[in-house]
């Protein structure tokens, strides 16, 4: 669960891209933002199947399942935007991070029912500028704010003992990281990428 969704290519090679798109590319390194001098936008979309195997609060086991419980989160997986502007490029954006779900599920016996939703997100917004030192070296520095929260609801019912008990969590993330990238073009066809 800790691959970064940022495009298909990228989910491809999980999560390491050898093929950026040019308007996507800062999201992961900085430098990458395209030396070309015209705009470029993109805007990705996302279908992702996520599964749980068992049960007991959260996800550790009430029952087994005979099949896994799954389900899918299809979305708008980011938006981007590279600009030059004398020399130097500037690119901001928005990207999903982690699914941060399980499965809805619903276990019903005869003494009682046990339900409950996972339900989160994992949200990046980026901003980062870079500038060529000569011809094959390129150099960018980026802001990445990451946030998002993780909704839990559990609920337990006992028919026998008309008893019920709900159980409310919410788990929040709010993270700001620098980022330091660098590219070298080895050939006109292969260039190598760095960041930390």
């Amino acid at each position: 669960n800790t691959i970064p969704l940022y495009d298909a290519r990228m989910l491809g090679a999980g999560g390491i891209s050898f093929m950026a798109s040019p308007s996507f590319a800062a999201s992961v390194n900085p430098a990458l933002i395209p030396r070309d001098r015209k705009l470029f936008a993109g805007v990705s979309y996302r279908t992702v199947s996520y599964e749980a195997f068992q049960y007991w609060g959260v996800n550790q086991g009430v029952i087994p399942q005979e099949e896994n419980i799954e389900d899918r989160d299809d979305r708008i997986s980011g938006f981007s935007i590279a600009i030059p502007f004398k020399g130097v490029r500037f690119a901001a954006g928005w990207t999903l991070g982690r699914t941060l779900k399980l499965p809805y599920f619903m276990y019903v016996s005869d003494s009682g029912n046990y339900h409950g939703t996972f339900d989160g997100v994992e949200n990046n917004a980026f901003a980062a500028v870079a500038f060529g030192l000569g011809e094959k070296l390129d150099i960018g520095i980026k802001i990445n704010y990451m946030f998002g929260t993780r909704d839990v609801y559990i609920a337990e019912g006992w028919f026998y003992h008309q008893m019920r008990f709900d159980h409310f969590e919410e788990h929040k993330i709010s993270i700001i990281t620098p980022t330091l990238g660098l590219t070298y073009k080895i050939t006109p066809n292969w260039t190598f990428g760095a960041y930390i």
